[in-house]
């Protein structure tokens, strides 16, 4: 009997140790219209920068490139709501709120990356 407890105790308490990893999450909303919200894929492009991409399947995306000198400023790249890959069209320049980049045109989030 105390084999099967001890099995149980130590599988318990490594799930709980463990720490859990959970996938990034993202935003993308143009022109108030939402073309990403949910689970994502964030590659950081350098310097702070990154692109966020719901799929390899979805042609939906975004980048935020940061200023070096002004920090909390950038520019915003997307899509364009037709989502062919390419990244085209101009969203402009960008602020920092939170884990959001936004202007009056466009809101840009990424959450759960490191």
């Amino acid at each position: 009997m105390r084999v099967p407890v001890l099995l149980f105790v130590t599988l318990v308490a490594g799930t709980i140790g463990a720490p859990a990893t959970a996938a990034p999450t993202c935003l993308l909303e143009v022109d108030s219209k939402r073309y990403l919200e949910g689970l994502c894929t964030i590659t950081e492009d350098g310097a702070g920068s990154w692109l966020i991409v719901r799929d390899r399947l979805s042609g939906q995306a975004a980048t935020v490139k940061i200023n070096p000198i002004l920090s909390g400023r950038g520019d915003a790249v997307w899509t364009g709501p037709s989502g062919d890959g390419r990244l085209s069209e101009a969203l402009g320049s960008v602020r920092r709120e939170g884990s959001c980049w936004v202007n009056t045109r466009a809101r840009i989030c990424a959450w759960g990356y490191q």
